[in-house]
This record gives structure tokens, sequence and C-alpha cells, in this order.
């Protein structure tokens, strides 16, 4: 893509989720919530594709969300799942994300889920760590 090219997709936010009794990410979903701004691809949602205003967080947005996902997983709290929030902006994608996240699948599966391409400009991960996207699987044994 050429820097004057905007990248167009769907924004919103995102859980990796899995049955929390076998630990294993291997066979999880991408649950997806799409702010109803910039819609301009067809995602594959893998998930519910509820719309949300773009200021709801994670905490907001999983009470509605949980309902409609089996009882194991509806029970575990907003941040028991790796998560992360797709922003573009001036045409640059943002991922904010837990780190167990980086691997090449679930990027892949991500910008896939949210009509977007890994060009050669590419998204920038920001999947540092940080406080805000930790997860059960962060916290010490």
């Amino acid at each position: 893509m050429k820097k004057h090219e905007q990248q167009k997709g769907i924004k919103g936010v995102f859980w990796i989720i899995w049955d929390p009794y076998t630990e294993s990410m291997g066979c999880g979903r991408i649950i997806c919530c799409f702010t109803d701004e910039d819609i301009s691809a067809d995602p594959d949602t893998s998930g519910n594709g509820l719309k949300i205003s773009k200021n709801e967080s994670h905490m907001i947005i999983w009470d509605k969300v949980r309902n409609d996902l089996p009882k194991d997983i509806r029970r575990q709290f907003w941040n028991f799942f790796p998560r992360g929030r797709v922003e573009i902006r001036n045409g640059r994608i943002f991922i904010y994300a837990n780190p167990v996240i980086e691997e090449q699948v679930w990027k892949e599966r991500i910008l896939s889920a949210f009509g977007l391409s890994a060009d050669t400009a590419g998204p920038k991960w920001n999947a540092d760590g940080s406080r805000h996207y930790r997860c059960h699987l962060d916290r010490p044994d």
C-alpha cells in the first residue's frame, strides 16, 4: 500500500476465547465487536459482530456479549481471555493486544475478522504487555 492510500476496514475490540478448562488457545475463536463508523468491509466475524460505540470498554462490552456464549465461557470475567482493540487512524492500522496474541495465525485471523489486510505498510502491533490488556495468562502461578 502506498503512503497516500487509506487502509479500509472495521475498528473495534476482540477476545480470543476457548474452553477455560483445556487452556488451549489453539482451538480458540475470535469474538469481535465493531464500532459503527467507517464500515467498509464484510468481516468474517467468527463471533457475534455486535455493534458498539467507539468509546466502550472491554468490561462494558463483555456484559453485552457473554450471554450468547457457552456457560463455561460466560461465567468468566471480562479480563480472563486475551483481548485487544483495532484502531484505524489516518489510514494506518493500530492493534493493541495482549502479548499472547503475537502468534502469526492469530494476527491473520484478527486482520481477516476486521476486514483488514497485512500489506507492505502492515499494521502496527502494540502487544507490549501493558497492564491494560493483561489476562489470566499473565498472572503469576
